[in-house]
Parts: C-alpha cells; structure tokens; sequence
C-alpha cells in the first residue's frame, strides 16, 4: 500500500491527475471456480467475477468480462428501450450467456475436474466452489 501511495503522490502522470488521492483500503477475495447460479436480478446484471465469468483453467477472466459486459450492455440497451428492468427481462441476459461456448467450457471442465468424489466432498464441506453466491 505504500509503495501506490508513493505513486500516486509522485510518480509524474499520476500525481497530476490523482495527487490528492491516497489509498486508504485494500481488498482482495478468491478466483471463483464456477459459474454463479443467477446472473441477474431486479435492475440488475452481473458480469465477470461477480458472475463467476473465469477460465476454470488458468483463472483469467478478463475476456469473459469484457465479451459477457457486451452482452449485459445489449439486454440493458434493449430494458432502457422497452422501459421494463424487471427481474424477468434481465433474465435474457442469463439466457443468452448459458448459449455461449465459455458457458460451456466452464461446466464440462468443472465436470471433469471435479469427478473425484472425494475431491467434490472437500470443495463441498469447505463450500469454495460456490463462496461468491454468497454477494449476489
């Protein structure tokens, strides 16, 4: 923390513009390893970790963030459109990421992954598989 407070009060581009600013609180959570159960709620999608939108492989996420934040922006362009934000309507967001390769990936590498029974009984006890369900 103090070596991005340093920077941000004298590193030459980033002063300029944050120079008043300091770090004051720093957070971090685990990668999920699933896809959440519900991506969506009244006024409401959720997108890239929140959603659980990670490579169950190498953990990254931003692609899945940023092609799933463009499919988010459409439901939500054509909700402002229809002035209809409702639970219901968003649910077309969900919908329309469970039809995408990434979806998919995401289940058949948990299935495989996860076939050890003994394996599913830890990440089940421990409740790691789904802990980011907990925020949605």
């Amino acid at each position: 923390m103090n070596s991005l407070n340093y920077m941000l009060k004298k590193h030459t581009l980033i002063s300029g513009k944050l120079g008043g600013g300091e770090i004051t609180w720093l957070s971090s959570a685990l990668i999920p390893a699933a896809p959440a159960k519900k991506i969506f709620g009244e006024r409401m999608p959720v997108v890239g970790d929140a959603a659980g939108m990670v490579d169950p492989i190498n953990g990254s996420g931003i692609m899945q963030a940023v092609n799933r934040g463009k499919l988010a922006g459409e439901v939500c362009a054509r909700a402002l459109e229809e002035e209809n934000f409702s639970s219901k309507f968003l649910s077309q967001y969900q919908y329309l990421w469970h039809k995408t390769k990434y979806y998919m990936c995401n289940i058949y590498f948990l299935i495989f992954f996860f076939s050890s029974q003994n394996l599913i009984e830890r990440v089940s006890k421990n409740g790691c598989l789904r802990r980011h369900q907990e925020y949605i």
